[in-house]
Formats: C-alpha cells, sequence, structure tokens
C-alpha cells in the first residue's frame, strides 16, 4: 500500500508529474510510501520503515510547510524532530541549491539528527535522490547533493554564515542563550525562509526564551511565531 505510487512510476513523465506534486504536497510525499523513518527510534539497529503520520504529526508536517516562523512545544518521544528533519531534506530534494540547517545545542547532537536526514534521504526512491553526494572535509557534518542542496549540522554557535532556506533549532529549550543564537540565525533566514524551533520543556529553565515563545505563540497566540503543542498523550496508545 505504501509503496503503491513508487512503485507505478514508470516513465518519466509520470516522475516529473509526481515531482512537481510533491514539491507542493510534503503530506502526499509521505503518505505515498517515500519517507521511511527507523520504527523504534532511539533503538540501535532498529529497523526502517515507512512513516505513517498520526493526526497530530499531519497538522505538524503542514505547519512545517507553511509557517515562515514555527514553535514546536512537546513531550518525548512524539516523533517532532523526525518530522522537521524529513522536511529539511523535502527542501533539499525539491528545491535544488537549497540550504538547510541544523542546530543544536553540541555539534555532535546536530550530526545526530543529520544522519537521521541521512537515513531518509537513502531510502527515497532513486528518481528523487541526486545523481551522487559530495564528500568533503567536513567530519561528517554536511549532507551535499550534487543538485547543490546542503543540509549542515551545527552547534549552537554556528549557522550566521549561512543563508538559509530552512533552519531547524532542535531541544531549543535546552539552549540558554538561544536569544542570541535567534538573533544571529534570524537574518540568514530573510523573509522567505522558515526558522523551526523544537523542544520538551526544560524545568530549570522555566522562564527562559523558548518558554516564552511557547507561551506567547501557543497560549496566548501573539507575537510573529505560530506554536503547536504536543502533549503527552499526543502518541496513540498512550492515555
Amino acid at each position: 500500500h505504501f509503496l503503491q505510487w513508487v512503485v507505478s512510476v514508470q516513465t518519466p513523465e509520470e516522475a516529473l508529474a509526481l515531482w512537481e506534486i510533491y514539491a507542493q504536497d510534503p503530506l502526499r510525499w509521505i503518505d505515498d510510501g517515500c519517507v521511511w523513518i527507523q520504527t523504534r527510534e532511539g533503538e540501535t539497529g532498529a529497523p526502517w520503515g515507512p512513516l505513517r503520520l498520526w493526526p497530530a504529526q499531519r497538522e505538524v508536517v503542514r505547519l512545517l510547510h507553511t509557517e515562515a516562523r514555527l514553535v514546536g512545544f512537546k513531550a518525548r518521544q512524539l516523533g517532532f524532530t523526525w518530522l522537521a528533519v524529513a522536511m529539511l531534506i523535502h527542501t533539499a530534494v525539491f528545491k535544488l541549491g537549497s540550504t538547510g540547517l541544523i542546530l543544536s545545542l553540541r555539534e555532535e547532537e546536530a550530526i545526530g539528527a543529520l544522519d537521521r536526514g541521512r537515513g531518509i534521504y537513502a531510502r527515497l526512491p532513486r528518481w528523487q535522490r541526486a545523481a551522487k553526494l559530495l564528500k568533503g572535509q567536513d567530519g561528517g557534518t554536511v549532507l551535499h547533493l550534487s543538485t547543490g542542496s546542503k543540509i549542515h549540522a551545527l552547534s549552537s554557535k554556528g549557522g550566521d554564515s549561512h543563508t538559509a532556506d530552512a533552519v531547524l533549532v532542535d531541544e531549543a529549550a535546552l539552549i540558554p542563550d538561544l536569544a542570541r543564537v535567534l538573533a544571529r540565525v534570524e537574518p540568514t533566514v530573510g523573509d522567505g525562509g522558515r526558522l523551526w524551533l523544537v523542544s520538551r520543556a526544560n524545568k530549570d529553565e522555566p522562564e527562559g526564551t523558548f518558554a516564552s515563545l511557547a507561551r506567547a505563540s501557543c497560549v496566548d497566540k501573539t507575537g510573529p511565531w505560530h506554536g503547536i503543542f504536543l502533549p503527552w498523550h499526543t502518541r496513540p496508545g498512550r492515555d
């Protein structure tokens, strides 16, 4: 069922038609079985399978695609980072020559998120992948497609030297100088790019920058950021 559209592509014309649909509709791209993720998050060697979206995740994907500034406030293990990384891959594939950034408190955490993206990309249908991946002396911090698209993994101290089409700040609440990070990164995104803050709560910083943005966007509905809150019971099977 999930490979129905992938298998049915027989000609360049069919691939081009689907390409144009998927570029505009990432939900269709996912529903047609193009996106695979690890089915048991956090387990070494966990199997990969098609991403099957829960109702709340469908809204997350829609907002990641449409909103210029998004705050995602979530409980643990709800797949938000997977969805954001998948949307970075969507941008890299369907917007040739684009640049994406993944920022985390530490570079190794950003590389971990980028590795998820590498896994998603490697399992895309062949006709969606670039002719080749380019390798450089970057220590594994860049996914570089021969189409010119790149995704960089950086610590929260980086990011201001790139002009980006999409930026994911993962576990944003754990970054102590988040306000300064945003002041550096927002100009690189500009008016046409998208900036996503994703995090669970940081109980040590209840009045921190992320908490303030989450409160303003999710509760008060004020300011330039669009907010979405995913509580614990969002995941099917949790009470």
